[in-house]
């Protein structure tokens, strides 16, 4: 972390005076939509398989298509499960970096309780602009500046992929997963996935994924998740891909984690930084939604409609 700059030096009679800083209406919205990304990511994934049917004529691209692989009779997959350790509760500060559609960055601050919730803060200039809440009942984003709340049902935006809490904690992380059923687990893992081999990688597939959709997790030696990707029929991938791999409470976790797709005919390219020297597991934690009865509910047509401003 760089050091902060030194202060000039100044006469003893000659107070500075600060101003308070503010955030313009561009940078509170950015804010607004580098949260809404993290949580509209099940949304993307949904829509992707939910209309890979209408499109199955259209032509995908060549670099979406899965690569050529050659089946191997004896999955290895327990080895890359055995990396992963059980926890119960993680917070650590992050910051996002989104370049498409447009470019921003910004600070932020997680926090989950395995299997039930987690709580994202975005903060500019030590103000927490923005906040998302995902549990299993509800996804909810807060526009903390102008007061605007959008809160949906949990299960009709993970739609047709079975994501779980879980599995989007898991996406957060950088570790593998069964949909609808959490981390893989080595007693479990060969049932769960079939193996193939691709050059120095392995494709591990889910044996049970949404109709008109491929899921595929590609893992490099060590072994170490290196990226999930999502192929709808007649549609491009979307990809997650897990760099920077470190060893913390919960087994091998990524530092880095980057999303690319598209969502809506917009292009989507965003990265979380995970601080983990500062992470903390396994602490008593809770997360609750404060009472936002003050704030404007919008849906998630508005939402959408304040989005594509940008």
């Amino acid at each position: 972390m760089r050091a902060p700059a030194a202060a000039p030096c100044r006469s003893p009679d000659i107070m500075p005076t600060y101003n308070k800083p503010t955030l313009t209406a561009k940078a509170r919205r950015l804010a607004l939509i580098l949260c809404s990304a993290l949580v509209m990511l099940p949304i993307a994934l949904g829509s992707a398989s939910c209309s890979s049917k209408k499109n199955a004529a259209a032509p995908a691209a060549t670099s979406s298509k899965r690569p050529k692989v050659a089946a191997l009779r004896n999955p290895e997959v327990s080895e890359l499960a055995a990396t992963y350790s059980p926890w119960t509760t993680f917070y650590a500060p992050f910051s996002m970096r989104l370049s498409k559609p447009v470019s921003f960055n910004i600070s932020g601050r997680a926090t989950m309780v395995r299997d039930q919730a987690i709580q994202l803060s975005m903060r500019m200039l030590g103000m927490e602009v923005a906040v998302a809440y995902i549990n299993a009942d509800s996804a909810t984003i807060v526009d903390k500046f102008h007061k605007y709340i959008v809160s949906v049902p949990f299960p009709s935006i993970a739609g047709r992929t079975n994501l779980t809490v879980a599995d989007l904690q898991n996406l957060l992380l950088g570790q593998a997963f069964y949909p609808g059923s959490g981390t893989i687990t080595a007693g479990e893992a060969d049932a769960q996935f079939s193996m193939e081999k691709s050059g120095d990688n392995l494709i591990l597939t889910p044996r049970r994924t949404p109709a008109g959709a491929t899921w595929y997790f590609t893992v490099g030696p060590g072994p170490e998740l290196k990226s999930m990707s999502v192929k709808p029929d007649g549609l491009e991938t979307f990809m997650m891909t897990f760099s920077d791999i470190v060893a913390g409470a919960a087994g091998s976790v990524a530092s880095s984690v980057e999303a690319s797709g598209s969502f809506r005919d917009k292009e989507l390219k965003a990265a979380v930084y995970w601080n983990m020297d500062k992470a903390k597991w396994n602490e008593p934690r809770t997360i609750g939604i404060p009472d936002y009865s003050g704030y404007k509910q919008l849906s998630v047509t508005d939402l959408i409609q304040v989005l594509k401003k940008f």
